[in-house]
C-alpha cells in the first residue's frame, strides 16, 4: 500500500547491497523505486512508517543488533540485546 501524500517519511529497509538494515527516506512517488519485501513490517504485515528520521534510528536501534546496522545509523547501547 503507498502513502499518496507528498509528505517526507522514513522505513527500515534491509539494504540489498550490504544486507544491513538502514533508513531510506521517501515520499509517495519513491515508494516504487523500492523492493517492498525489504521493508520492516509489523505482526499484522504492514510496513512501519515513520514521521522523523530520528524516530526510525530509535526503532532501527532498539529491534536489531548493531551489528546488523548501517554504520550511519548505529547508536551505541540502545540496540535490542539477543542470546
Amino acid at each position: 500500500m503507498y502513502c499518496m501524500s507528498n509528505d517526507v517519511h522514513y522505513k527500515i529497509l534491509k539494504s540489498k547491497s550490504t544486507g544491513l538494515m538502514t533508513i531510506v527516506c521517501l515520499q509517495w512517488f519513491d515508494e516504487f523505486d523500492y523492493d517492498q519485501d525489504r521493508f520492516v513490517r509489523n505482526s499484522q504485515g504492514v510496513i512501519h512508517q515513520f514521521d522523523s528520521e530520528d524516530k526510525a534510528k530509535q526503532k532501527l536501534n532498539e529491534w536489531y543488533l548493531q551489528e546488523e546496522i548501517d554504520p550511519e545509523y548505529r547508536d551505541a547501547g540502545t540496540s535490542l540485546i539477543r542470546d
